[in-house]
């Protein structure tokens, strides 16, 4: 778990967080393949919530993600700024595209009240 962490954290020096209101994640190559099977969409979910593999309390993340899945609010990097975000809406599986980047390619797109739009790739491009 570490690209969408970076993604939110990168946000959050910026200045940027607390102006994101919408965030949508495309998953290609075996990410999107093998995605679900593996848990990569929650894996996505946690890391945009400020989680990372060395701090996460396994018992409290199906707690974390039935809270999700009920309030349809997601907090991010740990602060007190959520946005609307629901797997099924903001998190798609690109399966059989491979971007060109890399074979594992995470693209992370937010939009802010002035519409900005900012993607990130697998490098932090």
């Amino acid at each position: 778990m570490a690209a969408a962490k970076r993604f939110v954290t990168q946000l959050q020096q910026d200045g940027q967080l607390t102006a994101a209101t919408h965030i949508d994640v495309h998953l290609y190559g075996s990410l999107a393949l093998t995605g679900k099977g593996h848990q990569t969409d929650n894996a996505v979910i946690l890391e945009l919530a400020g989680f990372s593999s060395d701090n996460v309390d396994i018992d409290a993340i199906p707690v974390f993600l039935t809270q999700l899945t009920k309030t349809g609010k997601l907090p991010l990097a740990e602060t007190a700024h959520s946005i609307s975000f629901t797997a099924q809406d903001n998190i798609q599986f690109h399966a059989g595209v491979f971007d060109g980047r890399c074979s594992t390619a995470r693209s992370m797109g937010w939009q802010c009240a002035a519409s900005l739009h900012c993607s990130r790739d697998c490098n932090g491009t």
